[in-house]
Protein backbone atom coordinates (compact mmCIF):
# COMPACT_ATOMS: atom_id res chain seq x y z
CA UNK A 1 0.00 0.00 0.00
CA UNK A 2 2.83 2.38 0.74
CA UNK A 3 4.35 1.73 -2.67
CA UNK A 4 0.96 2.31 -4.30
CA UNK A 5 0.59 5.56 -2.34
CA UNK A 6 3.94 6.74 -3.67
CA UNK A 7 3.04 5.76 -7.25
CA UNK A 8 -0.24 7.65 -7.00
CA UNK A 9 1.67 10.66 -5.72
CA UNK A 10 3.82 10.55 -8.86
CA UNK A 11 0.62 10.24 -10.93
CA UNK A 12 -0.76 13.31 -9.15
CA UNK A 13 2.36 15.21 -10.12
CA UNK A 14 1.93 14.14 -13.74
CA UNK A 15 -1.76 15.12 -13.72
CA UNK A 16 -1.32 18.55 -12.16
CA UNK A 17 -2.27 21.56 -14.22
CA UNK A 18 0.85 23.38 -15.44
CA UNK A 19 -1.12 26.62 -15.78
CA UNK A 20 -0.72 26.94 -19.55
CA UNK A 21 -4.38 26.61 -20.46
CA UNK A 22 -7.50 28.14 -19.09
CA UNK A 23 -11.10 28.74 -20.08
CA UNK A 24 -12.39 32.10 -21.23
CA UNK A 25 -15.02 33.71 -19.02
CA UNK A 26 -16.86 37.02 -18.89
CA UNK A 27 -17.26 37.19 -22.67
CA UNK A 28 -13.58 36.59 -23.40
CA UNK A 29 -12.30 39.38 -21.14
CA UNK A 30 -10.89 37.09 -18.45
CA UNK A 31 -9.90 33.50 -17.99
CA UNK A 32 -10.10 30.94 -15.20
CA UNK A 33 -7.67 28.11 -14.55
CA UNK A 34 -9.08 24.62 -15.11
CA UNK A 35 -9.77 22.13 -12.35
CA UNK A 36 -6.78 19.96 -11.54
CA UNK A 37 -6.98 16.20 -11.92
CA UNK A 38 -4.14 15.83 -9.42
CA UNK A 39 -6.48 16.40 -6.48
CA UNK A 40 -8.14 13.00 -6.57
CA UNK A 41 -4.86 11.14 -7.04
CA UNK A 42 -3.26 12.96 -4.13
CA UNK A 43 -6.20 12.34 -1.78
CA UNK A 44 -6.21 8.61 -2.59
CA UNK A 45 -2.45 8.57 -2.06
CA UNK A 46 -2.88 10.18 1.37
CA UNK A 47 -5.47 7.62 2.42
CA UNK A 48 -3.37 4.68 1.24
CA UNK A 49 -0.34 6.05 3.06
CA UNK A 50 -2.36 6.41 6.26
CA UNK A 51 -3.63 2.82 6.04
CA UNK A 52 -0.14 1.49 5.26
CA UNK A 53 1.39 3.37 8.20
CA UNK A 54 -1.26 2.04 10.57
CA UNK A 55 -0.85 -1.53 9.30
CA UNK A 56 2.94 -1.51 9.70
CA UNK A 57 2.79 0.04 13.16
CA UNK A 58 -0.14 -2.15 14.22
CA UNK A 59 1.74 -5.27 13.13
CA UNK A 60 4.77 -4.08 15.07
CA UNK A 61 2.44 -3.31 18.03
CA UNK A 62 3.66 0.28 18.24
CA UNK A 63 6.40 1.15 20.71
CA UNK A 64 4.15 1.44 23.74
CA UNK A 65 2.26 -1.85 23.36
CA UNK A 66 4.98 -4.21 22.23
CA UNK A 67 6.00 -5.61 25.56
CA UNK A 68 9.60 -6.35 26.34
CA UNK A 69 12.24 -5.97 23.66
CA UNK A 70 15.84 -6.92 23.79
CA UNK A 71 18.01 -4.02 24.76
CA UNK A 72 20.99 -2.94 22.73
CA UNK A 73 21.65 -1.42 19.35
CA UNK A 74 18.70 -3.13 17.62
CA UNK A 75 16.26 -1.52 20.03
CA UNK A 76 17.91 1.86 19.53
CA UNK A 77 17.76 1.55 15.73
CA UNK A 78 14.14 0.35 15.94
CA UNK A 79 13.11 3.40 17.96
CA UNK A 80 14.99 5.74 15.60
CA UNK A 81 13.24 4.10 12.60
CA UNK A 82 9.89 4.42 14.39
CA UNK A 83 10.36 8.14 15.07
CA UNK A 84 11.71 8.93 11.59
CA UNK A 85 8.92 6.89 10.01
CA UNK A 86 6.26 8.98 11.74
CA UNK A 87 8.07 12.26 11.00
CA UNK A 88 8.37 11.43 7.29
CA UNK A 89 4.75 10.24 7.30
CA UNK A 90 3.51 13.52 8.77
CA UNK A 91 5.58 15.63 6.37
CA UNK A 92 4.41 13.50 3.39
CA UNK A 93 0.77 13.96 4.40
CA UNK A 94 1.42 17.69 4.85
CA UNK A 95 2.94 17.96 1.37
CA UNK A 96 0.07 16.06 -0.22
CA UNK A 97 -2.46 18.25 1.62
CA UNK A 98 -0.66 21.44 0.59
CA UNK A 99 -0.64 20.26 -3.02
CA UNK A 100 -4.35 19.43 -2.87
CA UNK A 101 -5.21 22.80 -1.36
CA UNK A 102 -3.17 24.66 -3.96
CA UNK A 103 -4.56 22.61 -6.86
CA UNK A 104 -8.14 23.32 -5.72
CA UNK A 105 -7.55 27.04 -5.97
CA UNK A 106 -8.77 28.27 -9.33
CA UNK A 107 -7.12 31.49 -10.38
CA UNK A 108 -8.66 34.23 -12.46
CA UNK A 109 -6.58 36.30 -14.86
CA UNK A 110 -6.96 38.89 -17.59
CA UNK A 111 -3.68 37.86 -19.24
CA UNK A 112 -4.94 37.02 -22.74
CA UNK A 113 -2.56 36.87 -25.72
CA UNK A 114 -3.62 35.91 -29.25
CA UNK A 115 -6.95 34.62 -27.94
CA UNK A 116 -5.31 32.23 -25.44
CA UNK A 117 -5.54 32.52 -21.68
CA UNK A 118 -2.51 32.23 -19.46
CA UNK A 119 -3.06 31.63 -15.77
CA UNK A 120 -0.19 30.97 -13.40
CA UNK A 121 -0.94 28.32 -10.81
CA UNK A 122 0.45 28.75 -7.30
CA UNK A 123 4.17 28.04 -7.08
CA UNK A 124 3.73 25.09 -4.69
CA UNK A 125 1.85 23.03 -7.27
CA UNK A 126 4.42 23.66 -9.99
CA UNK A 127 7.40 22.87 -7.78
CA UNK A 128 6.99 19.09 -7.49
CA UNK A 129 5.20 19.00 -4.15
CA UNK A 130 3.55 15.67 -4.97
CA UNK A 131 6.94 14.14 -5.86
CA UNK A 132 8.31 15.21 -2.48
CA UNK A 133 5.31 13.65 -0.77
CA UNK A 134 5.82 10.44 -2.75
CA UNK A 135 9.49 10.14 -1.77
CA UNK A 136 8.64 10.76 1.86
CA UNK A 137 5.84 8.16 1.65
CA UNK A 138 8.41 5.60 0.44
CA UNK A 139 10.78 6.66 3.21
CA UNK A 140 8.07 6.37 5.85
CA UNK A 141 6.97 2.90 4.83
CA UNK A 142 10.57 1.66 4.42
CA UNK A 143 11.50 2.85 7.90
CA UNK A 144 8.28 1.34 9.25
CA UNK A 145 9.17 -2.03 7.75
CA UNK A 146 12.68 -1.87 9.22
CA UNK A 147 11.11 -1.01 12.58
CA UNK A 148 8.76 -4.00 12.25
CA UNK A 149 11.60 -6.38 11.39
CA UNK A 150 13.76 -5.20 14.28
CA UNK A 151 10.96 -5.36 16.84
CA UNK A 152 9.64 -8.71 15.67
CA UNK A 153 13.10 -10.24 16.13
CA UNK A 154 12.96 -9.27 19.81
CA UNK A 155 9.60 -10.98 20.30
CA UNK A 156 10.28 -14.44 18.93
CA UNK A 157 8.45 -17.07 20.92
CA UNK A 158 10.48 -20.02 22.05
CA UNK A 159 8.94 -23.46 21.55
CA UNK A 160 8.11 -25.26 24.77
CA UNK A 161 10.30 -28.24 25.51
CA UNK A 162 8.80 -31.60 26.31
CA UNK A 163 9.24 -33.14 29.68
CA UNK A 164 11.86 -35.86 29.28
CA UNK A 165 9.97 -38.30 31.50
CA UNK A 166 6.65 -37.76 29.67
CA UNK A 167 4.97 -36.71 32.93
CA UNK A 168 2.51 -33.95 32.90
CA UNK A 169 3.73 -30.94 34.77
CA UNK A 170 1.21 -29.08 36.89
Amino acid sequence: MGLLAAVLGFVAEAKRDPGHTAELIEGGKACLSPKSHATLWAIVSELLLLVAQLIVNGAARFVCCGGSYRSGWKKTIAIICFVLSWISFLVAIGLFMQGVIKSLQRQKSTDIHDGKCWVSKPVAVNSGIFVGGSFLALTSISLGIIYYILTSEGRKIEKPTRNQNNFAMT
